[in-house]
Parts: structure tokens; C-alpha cells; sequence
């Protein structure tokens, strides 16, 4: 998919689950993802398994419920 090829992407709930595995697939489509969620210790492990495989990520741990936290 060329389409998302040198892109950012923003991913929220990306912890576990759907948002996780979403994160993974596109990382390995070499675009640059960025991933949301609250719990900051799985998007840390979200973010190695992404490197590990050579793809690049950032994270920030965000309640995205509370308009503090988002600006």
C-alpha cells in the first residue's frame, strides 16, 4: 500500500487490541505511526514491537475524555 507509504498516522486505543494490531500492519507499511491511549506501559510495548520490526513509532498516554489532556 503505497497510499500510507512516508505518512503519519494516528491511531487512538492503541494499546491493546484492534488499535494495537492496527499499528503493527500499517508501521509495516513504512508509515510513521503515532499512538493514543491511557495506559502508558502497552503503548510502550506497542512502540518496541514496532521498532523491533523496524517500523517507527511515537506514543502519548492520553485520556482522550478530559480536554486537558488533549490540548
Amino acid at each position: 500500500m503505497k497510499i500510507i507509504s512516508d505518512k503519519l498516522v494516528l491511531i487512538t486505543g492503541a494499546s491493546s487490541g484492534i488499535g494495537a494490531e492496527t499499528a503493527k500492519v500499517i508501521s509495516s507499511r513504512k508509515a510513521t505511526v503515532i499512538l493514543l491511549a491511557r495506559n502508558r506501559e502497552k503503548l510502550e510495548q506497542v512502540a518496541a514491537q514496532i521498532k523491533q520490526r523496524g517500523g517507527k513509532s511515537y506514543y502519548y498516554a492520553v485520556d482522550l475524555s478530559k480536554c486537558e489532556q488533549v490540548e
